[in-house]
């Protein structure tokens, strides 16, 4: 069957019809979009232009040769319409998110801030309001160059910014105090990057190895390839974890508690560790940290609720579970180094308690501080201040968490606030 002509026509037209659309679509920020996605056509393009060659040498060869490599190339051919396909998903998602003015100044100051601190090289944020009631980060480009690696092995990479999705929950885009979830998501950008490569490097000649490697080859084969597996992704997420504490200290747990709520029936997933178990390790951290006084001050309550959290993991049997508790214990003290030399600036208690103190019952009175005795607070000091404001205002419980994440007031007075903050720290810097 000879659909060549067809075929060829339609990508053409489908890539000008694409073309055109980015060139209309807004600069600013998430602009960077336009730069992939232009990559994306360039490079199949490239391939079309090369396919319409190699046909057009094809038909001056003998009859029986001709028909075999006029296949191959329609073959050929038809694999290119699934990249446009894939094109078409994300430029229909997010070409409404670029440039963006409807979420405040002070929330895209906070991505700013999460960008700059976590991921280790350049991208261009995209503030995406989803259906699901979910925070998330997605590297497009990442997930691109993989399609376009395993179509094209050929093409280059795409060496332009990356851009950097950020899903926030639709109906409630701006809540501050979740923020500390949200550095968790953004840190698997910097886990795949780096932080992975680096964790495995340290661990090689790190004690932990031997006594994890001896743990791992007492299982079963059958299990090891699971277990491997488990380790990975566990290992994964309670990086991610130490990430966010490092940037956000305490804000981190009680971000992530008043989201994903300790359980006594759900236990760990092949990709997640238990929930209480994930305390326990960030309590660890928080203390490393120096906020234990802190939390003792001010939230003892809280505090006592974490720790007795931590203690009760949901129990799961098994010679697998048995052998990632034992992993992921080893290598405690060896997230917590990878998270700490990440981040520049370590979100310390010595340094900031006796700000966020002082900060804490203005945000509870509903002020939108800018700064404090003439110091602008940094977006950390911002987000815990603003939790225990809510702490003065609604008590020293665990409900206060689920009324403070829920209040939307409170969290438009806290994004006012960093906006302030930034404000300040802009003139000062001037």
């Amino acid at each position: 069957m000879e659909n060549y002509e067809l075929l060829s026509q339609k990508l053409r037209t489908r890539i000008s019809s694409v073309e055109i659309f980015l060139s209309q679509m807004r600069g600013g920020r998430g602009g960077e979009l336009r730069g992939l996605f232009q990559y994306v056509l360039d490079v199949v393009i490239a391939d079309l232009d090369r396919i319409d060659r190699e046909r057009n040498q094809a038909l001056q060869v003998e009859p029986g040769t001709r028909q075999q490599i006029l296949e191959l190339l329609s073959n050929q051919l038809e694999r290119l319409e699934p990249v446009l396909d894939n094109l078409h998903i994300p430029l229909a998602t997010y070409r409404e998110a670029v440039a963006r003015a409807d979420v405040p100044v002070g929330l895209q100051h906070l991505i700013d801030v999460l960008m700059e601190e976590i991921i280790p090289s350049k991208g261009d944020p995209i503030i995406h309001l989803d259906s699901t009631n979910m925070y998330s980060t997605y590297d497009l480009a990442s997930s691109i160059g993989e399609t376009i690696s395993k179509v094209f092995p050929q093409a280059s990479n795409f060496d332009g910014t990356h851009p950097i999705v950020f899903n926030l929950p639709a109906l409630d885009p701006s809540n501050v105090l979740l923020a500390p979830v949200l550095a968790h998501e953004v840190a698997h950008t910097a886990v795949d990057r780096k932080l992975m490569t680096a964790f495995l490097d340290e661990l090689a000649g790190n004690a932990a190895f031997s006594d994890i490697n001896i743990a791992f080859q007492s299982l079963e084969k059958g299990d090891q390839e699971e277990a491997r597996r488990r380790l990975f992704a566990w290992t994964e997420e309670l990086l991610c974890d130490a990430v966010a504490i490092t940037m956000f200290g305490p804000s981190y747990m009680f971000a992530f508690t008043s989201f994903v709520p300790p359980t006594n029936t759900m236990p760990a997933s092949p990709s997640h560790p238990d929930i209480q178990e994930r305390m326990g390790y960030s309590l660890r951290l928080v203390d490393a940290l120096g906020w234990r006084r802190f939390l003792e001050e001010n939230s003892p309550g809280l505090l006592r609720w974490l720790e007795e959290c931590s203690l009760h993991p949901v129990p799961v049997d098994g010679s697998v579970a048995s052998f990632l508790r034992v992993a992921i214990e080893r290598t405690s003290l060896l997230r917590q180094q990878i998270a700490l030399s990440h981040i520049e600036k370590p979100f310390e208690c010595d340094q900031n308690a006796n700000i966020v103190v002082k900060a804490s019952p203005q945000l509870a009175a509903g002020v939108p501080i800018g700064e404090i005795e003439g110091v602008a607070l940094t977006t950390s000091e911002v987000v815990l201040a603003a939790w225990m404001g809510a702490v003065l205002t609604h008590g020293d419980r665990p409900g206060t968490l689920a009324l403070a994440a829920g209040d939307l007031g409170y969290n438009n007075v806290v994004v006012k606030a960093l906006e302030n903050c930034q404000i300040v720290r802009n003139w000062q810097n001037s």
